[in-house]
């Protein structure tokens, strides 16, 4: 008996290193939580009020709808302002209200032995709505409403000469792209075109032998390309 003792405390010992993984191994083992994918954050903030400047070229076209004849005014001229503007993340959107004042010289004279005709757009604003969908601080942009333009037109034919200016209201649609480059700065590049509309000219020359009444619609669009950057607050 004595010796069987220590012979089982020797077999108990060696078998029981030898059993506890199998048994183990039979256990439940405690579950791992599964991996988890990162989500995507756009780490550009585009919520926010922001303000900026701009510079571009318009190529501007005044028909004449109406007038009796094919007479249409095309110009080009540099364009330049200002623009201010809200935006609010909702979701994957960005969602914006902008207004901006721009001026140029869209002008152009048609001269004849008798006379000339002279069309010039001076200033352009639009306020406008926009949607975008940002990515890695990026975000393209469609954006449309209301346009405002100053037109002037000049007449003179024979010893009588107009001047008349009129305020133009229409719309603007187009699209473009804004870039992020921190700090709260951004770049942008647009493209709109604007139609404002149609309006008559009228006035009534009185001179020493006749009275004179000019009359005369015009229609002035402008397309709009040009670059800008903001500052986010």
């Amino acid at each position: 008996m004595k010796r069987f003792v220590p012979a089982f405390a020797f077999s108990l010992a060696t078998v029981t290193p030898l059993a506890m993984p199998a048994f183990g191994a039979d256990l439940p083992q405690p579950a791992q939580a599964a991996p988890t994918m990162p989500a995507f954050v756009d780490a550009a903030a585009w919520t926010g009020f922001y303000i900026g400047a701009n510079v571009g070229y318009a190529h501007g076209v005044t028909k004449f709808p109406g007038a009796g004849n094919a007479l249409t005014n095309r110009s080009d001229a540099l364009i330049g302002g200002v623009q201010a503007g809200h935006d609010w993340q909702a979701g994957m959107f960005v969602l914006g209200l902008v207004g901006d004042f721009q001026a140029t010289d869209l002008s152009k004279t048609y001269r004849e032995p008798d006379g000339s005709l002279t069309t010039r757009l001076d200033r352009i604003g639009t306020v406008r709505a926009r949607i975008g969908i940002p990515f890695d601080g990026i975000m393209p942009y469609l954006t449309g409403g209301f346009a405002y333009g100053r037109n002037i037109v000049r007449a003179r034919e024979d010893d009588v000469s107009v001047h008349i200016s009129k305020d133009h209201f229409g719309w603007t649609a187009g699209a473009g792209v804004e870039a992020q480059l921190g700090h709260g700065w951004s770049l942008q590049a647009e493209y709109l075109y604007a139609d404002f509309g149609r309006r008559m000219y009228n006035q009534v020359v009185v001179s020493a032998t006749d009275t004179t009444e000019f009359s005369l619609p015009a229609r002035p669009t402008a397309h709009i390309a040009r670059i800008g950057v903001n500052y986010r607050f």
